[in-house]
């Protein structure tokens, strides 16, 4: 059975990056696709408001944004090879 799955991270930058390519070589081994692209959030504490609510600011929305892209055209592919 294949996985065929699409995974991607939101990280904040710093050693993160080490976690993350450990995950990639467990994902890869499950068959799935680890996109390169994903949502860094640098300084989280600092985005949270008096309320405790996480607002992003321009380049999280945008980076955010891209990554969505990306899974929507990962997805389209692998539901064809699902098919298959």
């Amino acid at each position: 059975m294949t996985n065929l799955k699409i995974i991607t991270s939101t990280t904040r930058p710093g050693r993160a990056g080490i976690a993350i390519e450990k995950w990639i070589q467990v994902v890869t081994t499950l068959s799935m696709m680890p996109l390169a692209v994903q949502v860094n959030i640098p300084f989280f504490a600092k985005l949270i408001d008096e309320n405790g609510v996480f607002q992003a600011n321009e380049i999280i929305l945008k980076s955010a944004e891209q990554t969505l892209e990306e899974l929507k055209k990962w997805s389209d592919a692998l539901k064809l090879m699902r098919k298959n």
